[in-house]
Parts: structure tokens; C-alpha cells; sequence
């Protein structure tokens, strides 16, 4: 594993879309999401310790707001996660000054564990993800969401900000 192997390059980003700069968050976003990302934890970490800050604190915000934006915190909570990297999830997206998207996950991990018995009376915790189809959310857990999606545009707009200041924390 070398440090390049985490590099944003800007000059391909620049080949592919003239109109880059416009859209340069959506194009760091795309890259690092498809940068090869170990699997196993121990590698991870590694890769993490080794890629460069922006390019790190990118990745460490997704584990939370991809899957949450994909299906949900029903589906997120519902999933196995590494317990680290969640943990480091919320620590990154507070840094990025969003501590209401880190509130809402808490608060959402504690609706989850307090309710776990209402939202699918059988089953265990690790099953929801076979049924979270047809889980029907109440009230709360919408509401929940809802204010997650809200929150979650400052950190957007947080990234994009922090893309657009150290550039060169990327490569």
C-alpha cells in the first residue's frame, strides 16, 4: 500500500470534465468512494493512517452518510458496522463542525436499541436487514430521518468547503 494509491488527481478529474471545477466535490466524492478501500480492519486502518487528510476525513464521513442516505438509519442500524469506524464517523463529521448529524445518529442508535422489541417483535438484531423492506417506520423514526437529511446538507456543504480551502490535502 502506498500513499499514491490514495492520491485525488486532479489533472485526470480536469481531462475527463472540463467543466471540473464546477463540479469538484462530486468528483473527489466519486474517486475517493472508488479508491480500493481494503476490506480487512487491520488494512484499513492502515490505508487510513497512510492517505492523505482530505482524502481520509472524506472517507471516515461515509461510512454514516452513505448508508443513511441510501436507505435510511432503519437500514444503517439494521446492517453490521465496525464499531471503529462509526466511532470515527461521527468524530470526522463533528470535525466538520456538524454535531447536529452526530446527535441525530445518537439519537437514533438510542431509538433503535429502546424499541428494537416494537419494530419486529421475533426478531434479533442482526435479522433486520432481511426485513427492513417491509418494516414499516413509525412517526418517530421518520421524523428522526427527516431531520438527519436536513442536518446532513451542512456536511455537504461543510466538505465542499473544506475541498475548495485545502485542495492540496488531497494529493
Amino acid at each position: 500500500m502506498k500513499r499514491s494509491d490514495y492520491c485525488i488527481d486532479f489533472a485526470a478529474i480536469q481531462k475527463i470534465d472540463p467543466e471540473w471545477s464546477s463540479n469538484l466535490y462530486s468528483h473527489v466524492s466519486d474517486q475517493i468512494f472508488f479508491l480500493p478501500w481494503p476490506t480487512d480492519d487491520s488494512q484499513l486502518r492502515e490505508a487510513l493512517e497512510i492517505a492523505p487528510e482530505g482524502v481520509r476525513l472524506f472517507y471516515l464521513a461515509g461510512p454514516i452518510e452513505g448508508p443513511v442516505e441510501n436507505g435510511g438509519l432503519g437500514q444503517y442500524f439494521a446492517a453490521r458496522r465496525r464499531a471503529w469506524l462509526h466511532e470515527m464517523a461521527k468524530k470526522t463529521i463533528s470535525g466538520f463542525g456538524c454535531e447536529a448529524v452526530v446527535e441525530i445518529v445518537n439519537e437514533a442508535e438510542r431509538y433503535f436499541e429502546q424499541n428494537r422489541e416494537k419494530l419486529h417483535a421475533g426478531m434479533e438484531w442482526n435479522d433486520w436487514v432481511k426485513v427492513m423492506g417491509v418494516v414499516p417506520m413509525n412517526r418517530a423514526l421518520n421524523n428522526i430521518n427527516r431531520r438527519y437529511m436536513e442536518a446532513s446538507r451542512h456536511l455537504d456543504d461543510a466538505k465542499e468547503l473544506y475541498l475548495r480551502e485545502h485542495r492540496d490535502r488531497f494529493e
